[in-house]
């Protein structure tokens, strides 16, 4: 279960967001958040979990997706084409009120001045183009709109939120900044992930130096080399340096890796909701 209003994990029976306090229940709950129990909006949550298709249909809005219509490669293959028909409408847009824009300067001014305003047009028309090259280039091809999909669709589930009609800008905002929060989210978590990494290679490392220390020259005269001592102090230091150490550098790369693997996935998703959406 994920809060709308900022973004934060919260534990399924949770009632409000542990992080900005915020109920949990959006207009599709049942009732008030205050009088729900804890079990009631478990069994809610999972039933949502269960209706995996109900929410997608204002992304297909040709087809029934509420009576259980699974996403064929058609509708697949008709959603991509859609965000790249609106990445290319969006370019020619721009370009016309950039045209628009300049078009009675261009006029106006002569000589020198002239020049720079027309310097400063082809470089807005450049850098539309570059704009345009850039969202085309992130939409990518089909597989990645099929992962879009998955994760707006599993977001708002988490969240507990509908997706907005394609007419309300308003809402598109919000669950934009919604995915936005996630994805800020799991950079606050890779961050803190890179902090376990650095103190678990640290521990590592002085757990390693300990070890070393840890061979002692032996009471035995008729031994040489040093011997490895069990019950030392630097022993015991080596143990506990490589074992948290440890513990830390795996959890460090875990967190890492799920959360940078969700950044990808938000930011993907973000691409073909704004564009979707014409954010």
């Amino acid at each position: 279960m994920y809060c709308y209003k900022c973004g934060a994990h919260c534990k399924d029976r949770a009632t409000y967001c542990r992080k900005c306090n915020g109920p949990l229940l959006s207009t599709q709950g049942e009732g008030d958040a205050k009088h729900v129990t804890p079990e009631a909006l478990a069994n809610y949550h999972r039933a949502l979990k269960e209706q995996r298709l109900t929410d997608l249909s204002p992304l297909f809005p040709e087809s029934d997706l509420s009576h259980g219509e699974k996403l064929s490669p058609e509708l697949l293959h008709s959603f991509h084409q859609k965000c790249l028909d609106k990445a290319e409408e969006s370019y020619q847009r721009e370009v016309a009120n950039t045209e628009a824009f300049y078009a009675p300067k261009l006029e106006k001014t002569k000589g020198r001045e002239h020049e720079q305003e027309e310097e400063s047009y082809r470089g807005a028309l450049a850098q539309a183009k570059q704009n345009r090259d850039l969202s085309m280039a992130a939409l990518g091809k089909e597989e990645k709109a099929h992962r879009a999909i998955d994760t707006i669709h599993r977001a708002a589930l988490e969240a507990d939120a509908a997706l907005p009609a394609l007419d309300d800008s308003t809402n598109a905002h919000s669950f934009a900044q919604y995915l936005h929060k996630r994805a800020d989210n799991s950079k606050d978590r890779a961050e803190a992930g890179g902090c376990f990494l650095v103190l678990g290679l640290i521990l590592l490392i002085v757990g390693l130096l300990f070890f070393f220390l840890s061979f002692k020259t032996s009471p035995d005269y008729t031994i040489t080399t040093k011997i490895l001592k069990f019950d030392s102090f630097e022993f015991v230091v080596f143990c506990a340096g490589v074992g948290i150490g440890g513990a830390m550098l795996i959890a460090g790369i875990t967190m890492v890796s799920t959360a940078v693997k969700t950044i990808r996935a938000m930011r993907n998703a973000l691409n073909y909701f704004g564009v979707y959406y014409r954010l």
